[in-house]
């Protein structure tokens, strides 16, 4: 099709920049440093590797978000790039923006996963707000453990797999039921001259 032959003939293009965020988080590592990143899936409505940047997940699968767009309706958008390497999605359709067209300014619904994966940045910085000391690997964790809590799944038309919907306020909700971690958040009272502090089901 079209769209097949279109992402076969960017795919050149797109490897460039593959080979050099690959190269970058190389270099990197090698000084001790892994960096959460937080990659759009793509928006050919076929499986991400055609997108190209989710290609570097293969090699750093620890440090990737690959994230898909849902509607507000609860639906799989219908251009949103799927597949093995996206992890979860995000509302990426009708997002009122400033829309350049022409000599005229608008505000008008704008679609795309690159809408959906500066949401999930905001709730890693939600996290990290809330608790500097996590890992990024913890971050990584918990928002993926707060879309899976959330219970929201889409699906894809013809596709039998379930993305799970990030869930901002499961994600912080986790992270604060981590022994150690701050009280923001968390019922606190007294009982028989001790102060406990509830974090999920349990106490402590």
């Amino acid at each position: 099709s079209n769209v097949y032959q279109d992402s076969l003939n960017k795919m050149p293009f797109r490897s460039e920049y593959v080979y050099a965020l690959s190269g970058a988080l190389q270099r990197l590592a090698a000084r001790s440093v892994r960096p959460l990143i937080v990659l759009s899936a793509g928006n050919d409505g076929l499986d991400a590797v055609w997108n190209g940047f989710p290609l570097v997940k293969t090699g750093f699968p620890d440090q990737i978000i690959v994230v898909g767009a849902s509607t507000k309706q609860g639906t799989m958008w219908a251009n949103s790039d799927t597949g093995a390497s996206v992890d979860l999605v995000a509302p990426g359709d009708e997002v009122y923006s400033y829309n350049v067209s022409g000599l005229t300014d608008a505000i008008a619904p704008l679609a795309g996963t690159s809408f959906s994966a500066p949401m999930v940045s905001g709730i890693a910085g939600l996290l990290w707000s809330f608790d500097p000391t996590l890992t990024n690997s913890d971050v990584r964790y918990y928002i993926l453990e707060g879309a899976r809590r959330g219970g929201r799944t889409v699906q894809k038309s013809g596709n039998p797999r379930l993305y799970p919907v990030a869930d901002a306020y499961e994600s912080l909700k986790a992270a604060a039921e981590r022994t150690g971690a701050p009280l923001c958040g968390n019922r606190i009272w007294t009982e028989s001259r001790a102060l406990k502090v509830s974090r999920g089901s349990g106490s402590e």
